[in-house]
């Protein structure tokens, strides 16, 4: 796994950034070593960001697909093995496949949106995507019977042998049973593969805002039937809030042992201390709760008190105003949590699929509560890595904008010139003169001064992003960041002070792509 160096490494750069050099000669070559020390950490995979047309390389995101496809009983290695074997790529195609994208083999970004859409917890689920007329994709077929599996409703993963029918009706039934029981919706459920009833079965937030006005139940059997469906649902929420020793493994664990009838009380059911859900409840109560109410909450989790869980989980998770969270950028910021830092950053690039789970989750539990979120330096590193992909996106992308417009209007003759209806092209002093024929088509000549102007906008926007990255980096610098922390310090600030430009350079890049599709002037930048 990659160490992130405090002390050493890209050293060039950092005295580069603290020296106050301001000529043209030093910024060239700060961008240069800004080019290379931002590649250098993506191909020592501190930072791993991806985009279209491109592989997964990391093995945070390659253990997550693994993970996921077998789960969906595509694949059947080890998910913690992150070669990307023959195997593997035939997993791929497959869920390609049934998916109904394209099958290339990659585990690009079709496929890694793909699986998130239909396995992560959080991710809203376009389902109409997931449908044929009437009839689901194979992939749904899939997705749903790992969700009963993981909800405790049916006893099995699926795999090639068993998605079939009678295992994912027969959890659809006791889905619909269980749904009735804890009134958790308006319409009368069909146990079928139909939207109404996949809609709430994939909607984790729509299952806990409903559980969260569940009134108790006097029927000590119908009690025991919903035990597994309400803690399964309840272990997703741990698990994703970070939790140890929680994974959302349905009928694979042994909840079902864990509820154990009082002799004293015959209608009333119990969770064993020593279990880890009941630990990790407890532990989750502790932070809403004086520790001593803490153990009686967890105890009574099974005793009609589920609902009281599952009210504070919705609260937690509303929305707050603001689009960022300053707690998140204050703690990257803050040169005394720099040891905490290295080692959660550490932590959190071997997660796997709890690295991408629960982000908006996460987030709102920390705006909400602040410093008592459960294992909070990790839970912050996870939403400041969110932030440093795709701010390493705009960097980059900024980067190759400024070589390639600058190398675009240094030509003496401004490519897509044509002396048939315009010229552009600039003397040794670099004025530029315009030149349009009087026969000139009007179309081509108004295409060129699009594409003139669009370049400019885009000069100017990402020289705006690189200016404002370069001097984040030298306060990282001057606080005494160092190596690769310096890096992740100036990324995750430019998503926060850049935000209104980096939404700009996003435009840009989606016109650019529209004025090559409309246009047949040259593609130089």
């Amino acid at each position: 796994m990659p160490v992130i160096e405090l002390e050493t490494g890209l050293a060039r750069l950092s005295q580069s950034f603290a020296s106050s050099k301001s000529s043209p000669e030093h910024l060239s070559n700060q961008y240069d070593l800004l080019e290379k020390g931002l590649y250098q950490a993506k191909n020592k995979k501190v930072i791993s960001p991806l985009s279209a047309g491109e592989e997964v390389r990391d093995e945070s995101r390659i253990r997550t697909i693994k993970d996921r496809l077998v789960n969906l009983g595509y694949l059947k290695t080890d998910p913690n093995n992150t070669q990307r074997n023959q195997s593997f790529r035939n997993a791929v195609i497959q869920f390609q496949k049934d998916a109904g994208i394209s099958e290339d083999g990659w585990s690009g970004l079709q496929t890694w949106d793909a699986i998130q859409e239909l396995v992560s917890f959080e991710t809203p689920s376009n389902l109409f995507r997931w449908f044929d007329g009437d009839h689901p994709k194979p992939a749904l077929k899939r997705a749903t019977h790992l969700r009963l599996f993981v909800l405790g409703l049916c006893p099995t993963k699926p795999s090639d042998i068993n998605v079939g029918k009678n295992h994912v009706f027969g959890g659809l039934n006791q889905f619909v049973k269980v749904s009735t029981m804890l009134d958790l919706s308006v319409d009368q459920l069909k146990p079928e593969l139909c939207f109404e009833t996949l809609s709430l079965l994939f909607d984790q937030d729509g299952l806990i805002a409903k559980l969260a006005k569940s009134k108790p139940m006097r029927s000590r059997d119908k009690r025991h039937e919903i035990h597994a469906f309400v803690m399964n649902v309840a272990k997703i929420e741990l698990w994703m809030l970070g939790l140890k020793n929680i994974t959302p493994n349905g009928h694979d664990s042994k909840d079902r042992n864990f509820a154990n009838r009082s002799q004293s009380v015959d209608t009333n059911y119990y969770l064993k201390r020593s279990s880890d859900f009941y630990k990790a409840i407890r532990k989750y109560w502790e932070i809403h709760l004086e520790p001593d109410r803490s153990n009686t909450r967890a105890q009574q989790f099974l005793v009609d008190r589920f609902s009281l869980f599952f009210k504070q989980i919705y609260q937690d998770t509303l929305l707050s105003e603001g689009s960022h969270n300053e707690e998140v950028f204050t703690y990257f910021n803050d040169k005394s949590q720099k040891k905490k830092l290295n080692n959660a950053w550490n932590r959190v690039l071997n997660f796997g699929a709890k690295l991408w789970d629960g982000l908006k989750r996460v987030w709102n539990w920390i705006k909400n509560l602040a410093r008592k979120v459960i294992d909070f330096a990790t839970n912050i590193v996870r939403i400041g890595y969110d932030y440093i992909q795709r701010s390493f996106s705009f960097v980059t992308t900024s980067i190759e904008v400024v070589v390639k417009t600058v190398k675009f209007f240094m030509n003496k003759e401004i490519e897509g010139s044509d002396i048939r209806h315009a010229l552009v092209q600039h003397d040794l002093d670099f004025d530029f003169i315009s030149i349009v024929n009087l026969r000139a088509n009007p179309e081509r000549v108004s295409d060129l001064g699009v594409l003139l102007a669009h370049r400019a906008s885009g000069f100017s926007l990402s020289s705006r992003i690189l200016g404002m990255f370069i001097d984040l980096v030298k306060k990282a610098v001057k606080a005494t960041f160092t190596g690769f922390l310096f890096l992740l310090i100036g990324l995750i600030n430019l998503f926060r002070d850049a935000a209104s430009i980096i939404v700009e350079l996003d435009r840009w890049k989606q016109k650019e792509e529209e004025l090559m599709k409309s246009s047949d002037l040259p593609q130089s930048a």
